[in-house]
């Protein structure tokens, strides 16, 4: 008789375990985003349900630091400036291991970052914040003056959390009103169709795009298409026959252009500067003096030339000056996912062991990067630089964190191997132009980019040596 009343104790328990089981089967239980689990069911919209009722975003003030406390270097205006040069040389120095003519843009590697970490959950998030522990407040910084358009492309009626699409979205209070789009298209449905808009949007952020390096079937769920185009103009420039010394040995005989209205230079021993303001921005052309530029960069010279040549404009402590640029198109390679990979973060590029249940609560997703390479015009009036890259998750049956357990292997960086250099006879003129940097800065001398344009040879008339 006394133990009658424990009886419906009992049976309440085991019904508010059966409705917790319940809840987590439905994915009420095992949602939410990068910091972990909530017990209810989380709020989904696809990307053009979300386009069509984006909220205001905010941003803080485009002089504030991403780490206030941070020791600034010369001439930099602030430590997210310092940031996006530091990580600008570092992905430079990765990616000159294997290529010439390279570009290293810090935008673009924070927006990928932004994306992996809005996926991201359990180990993978941590790892991610573990290499990247500044990564939110950068991505912050970032919607100041945002120079990246960001495009989402799903397949019709994929649904992502609410929570990965506002973190995702990068369109601060300054940023230009198309920063975002939301698109959805038959080309990742099973079978793909074609799609003339996706292909017109692919070539728009960069010519050398092509919708065939994407995975166009039903295993992508998303893909992230970020691109950057800078644009700059001058006045009063000529053109003429010059030649290019290649670091190594080697000359490139090509049109070349001078400009010299508006034009400062700074000269120290190791190199010389010359600069130029157009367009809110910075452009800085420099030449080291005696080592090649692949050991500038790696002994971190080139963070000193930034900063000191940035610190001299400041202070007029310069003399007019003239900048020599090679005309014409060059093809620079890009690896948003450099910097990443070398910072032994590989978890959200796994296809087996990525987490990322942040992207619709479902998990069974891992992340890839397609970089196309980047194109710098330079023209007798102008330079425009198209610089693009693509993040996609990719859905993989064998994933851990999905709804099946397996196997399967890891994704790995492409990289674009340089070629010996050509034979070349005797040169009978002096060199107009070394190897060099092209480093442009925004408005807060946060980088933009920074480019070495060590060997043009796609736009050389001729070649000779001495």
């Amino acid at each position: 008789m006394q133990r009658a009343p424990a009886r419906p104790k009992m049976r309440l328990i085991w019904l508010a375990l059966a409705i917790t089981m319940g809840l987590q089967a439905c994915g009420g239980g095992g949602g939410g985003g990068p910091d972990g689990d909530t017990n209810t069911t989380p709020t989904t919209s696809t990307v053009s349900g979300y386009g069509a009722t984006r909220p205001t975003q905010t941003t803080s003030s485009s002089n504030s630091s991403a780490s206030p406390s941070a020791n600034l270097g010369p001439g930099m205006a602030s430590s997210y400036a310092e940031t996006t040069l530091q990580l600008a040389v570092e992905e430079l120095n990765i990616a000159l291991d294997k290529a010439d003519n390279v570009l290293a843009a810090p935008p673009l590697t924070l927006a990928h970052l932004n994306a992996l970490l809005s996926a991201g959950h359990g180990a993978t998030a941590s790892q991610l914040k573990a290499a990247f522990p500044d990564a939110e407040a950068w991505a912050t910084q970032l919607k100041n003056d945002n120079p990246i358009l960001r495009q989402l492309w799903s397949p019709q009626g994929q649904s992502f959390l609410l929570t990965f699409l506002h973190a995702t979205d990068l369109s601060g209070a300054n940023s230009a009103t198309n920063a975002w789009q939301g698109h959805e298209t038959g080309f990742f449905s099973s079978p793909a169709t074609p799609d003339a808009s996706f292909d017109s949007a692919l070539q728009a952020v960069d010519s050398e795009w092509s919708s065939y390096s994407l995975e166009a079937t039903a295993f992508n769920h998303l893909t992230i298409v970020d691109a950057m185009q800078v644009q700059a103009s001058w006045s009063n420039a000529t053109t003429f026959d010059g030649r290019f010394q290649v670091d190594g040995g080697g000359n490139r005989l090509m049109t070349m252009l001078k400009v010299s209205d508006g034009v400062r230079r700074y000269a120290e021993t190791d190199f010389t500067t010359n600069a130029l303001t157009s367009n809110g921005l910075t452009i800085l052309s420099i030449v080291p003096s005696t080592v090649s530029v692949r050991d500038f960069a790696k002994s971190l010279q080139l963070n000193t030339a930034i900063q000191h040549s940035l610190a001299a404009l400041s202070s007029n402590s310069t003399q007019a000056g003239e900048m020599v640029l090679p005309a014409g198109t060059l093809k620079l390679a890009q690896h948003a996912d450099s910097v990443i990979v070398h910072r032994n973060v590989n978890l959200p590029y796994d296809e087996i062991q990525a987490d990322m249940g942040g992207l619709d609560g479902n998990g069974g997703t891992y992340a890839k990067v397609v970089s196309p390479a980047s194109v710098l015009n330079l023209i007798v009036n102008a330079l425009t630089l198209q610089s693009a890259n693509a993040t996609e998750f990719i859905f993989s049956p064998l994933n851990q964190h999905g709804r099946q357990n397996g196997g399967g292997g890891d994704y790995g960086v492409i990289v674009t191997e340089r070629a010996p250099p050509p034979y070349i006879p005797p040169c009978e003129r002096a060199p107009d132009l070394k190897s060099f940097f092209l480093v442009i800065l925004d408005a807060q001398q946060a980088v933009l980019s920074i480019s070495t344009i060590i060997d043009p040879s796609g736009n050389a008339t001729g070649s000779c040596t001495g």
